[in-house]
């Protein structure tokens, strides 16, 4: 962090959907492409097929993510969005 007064990125409720798909996809992609069969665990199911508290496990991690970065010494900041686009955060 480059500023412990700074105040924590708060994600918007949209914001926090997006990044759960995008995060629970990618692991989803990364336990397929080592052999993992989603018939294995209800988990591995498309993020559309994911029951909706599977997904509120998802959002709430991701709406507890700017808190536990700050923990280690991380800061999320919003770039500025740019027209339809959904605003692209970096990790410093």
């Amino acid at each position: 962090m480059t500023s412990w007064q700074d105040a924590f990125v708060a994600f918007e409720d949209d914001d926090i959907d997006l990044l759960a798909e995008m995060e629970h996809e990618r692991w989803r992609r990364d336990l397929l492409a080592q052999g993992y069969q989603a018939k294995t665990g209800p988990s591995l199911l498309p993020w559309r097929d994911l029951p909706e508290t599977a997904k509120d496990l998802h959002r709430h991690t991701m709406k507890s993510m700017p808190r536990l970065l700050a923990g280690l010494g991380f800061q999320i900041r919003r770039l500025p969005r740019q027209t339809g686009q959904l605003g692209q955060a970096e990790v410093e």
